[in-house]
């Protein structure tokens, strides 16, 4: 049976250009995906924990905030986290803006001179020791975002009085 005239099928939207893979999606895509999904959810909770946390990274000395933020590029540091602390504390945008790109000019001139001093190898080395980083950041990210779950599953009702 054809369709009435002059009513058209909406196509479905395309999602594919929206997705930084190509093709279907790998674990670890679909892993970093959660993570990402994770830290945007602890970000926007609610729980007493998380203003605590907060109010604590308000508190914060801003030279702390400041070279976390410079370091933040380095493997192993939850960037996520970093740049959560750094907004939560109020950094204005042009510095945060500013360290990142010190950062960034500094890990890149790092990898630079490793493989102009040592070859190919050193920058394999680096390349490597930053896949394993990414792994254990998304581990500590997932485990901080378990660890409350179980604990809150695993604590004793407390019986309602009456």
């Amino acid at each position: 049976m054809s369709e009435p005239t002059g009513t058209r099928r909406r196509a479905a939207p395309d999602w594919r250009r929206f997705v930084p893979w190509q093709g279907r999606p790998t674990r670890v895509d679909l892993a970093l995906l959660g993570a990402i999904l994770g830290v945007v959810a602890l970000m926007f909770t609610t729980s007493e924990r998380v203003l605590r946390f907060a109010g604590r990274a308000t508190e914060l000395n801003p030279w702390i905030i400041r070279a976390t933020v410079l370091l933040a590029v380095l493997p192993g540091f939850p960037t996520a986290v970093v740049y959560a602390m750094a907004g939560w504390a109020g950094m204005r945008l042009a510095i945060f803006l500013l360290l990142d790109l010190c950062g960034a000019l500094i890990i890149t001139g790092l990898v630079t001179g490793l493989g102009y001093w040592s070859g190919q190898r050193a920058v394999d080395i680096v390349l490597l020791i930053d896949k394993y980083a990414s792994v254990v950041s998304l581990t500590m990210i997932g485990l901080a975002l378990v660890f409350p779950l179980i604990r809150r599953w695993l604590r004793p009702r407390r019986p309602t009085g009456s």
